[in-house]
């Protein structure tokens, strides 16, 4: 599930720019996506801790999303990742597992945006 939520997400950031911008945005969300998948399955063990964490983030990438439709675009997957992957909260080593694979198949989709 992690891998197909990661290749899944990142598809929609293929579709920003030009050849060149979209290789680099879709590095980007997958790795933007990899990190919140892990924070959001690690803060998932204590709900003071996932409020504290869910509301930095959310401030964090509304400003980042400031920088543009492309920043935005990976932003926005950055933040659907968090949410998703902290309803279940897993031990340190799952969750580097989990967003190993979330990284591993949004980098696949960069065959797709060719």
């Amino acid at each position: 599930m992690p891998a197909a939520i990661g290749a899944f997400i990142t598809g929609f950031t293929s579709l920003q720019g030009i050849y060149r911008t979209r290789l680099v945005a879709i590095l980007a969300a997958a790795a933007g996506m990899a990190l919140t998948s892990f924070a959001g399955a690690l803060a998932a063990h204590s709900t003071p801790l996932l409020i504290v964490v869910t509301a930095l983030a959310g401030y964090a990438f509304g400003t980042i999303a400031q920088l543009g439709p492309t920043a935005s675009t990976i932003s926005l997957n950055s933040f659907v990742a968090f949410v998703l992957f902290s309803s279940q909260p897993l031990s340190p080593a799952a969750a580097a597992e989990e967003s190993v694979l979330v990284f591993a198949a949004g980098h696949a989709s960069i065959n797709n945006a060719a």
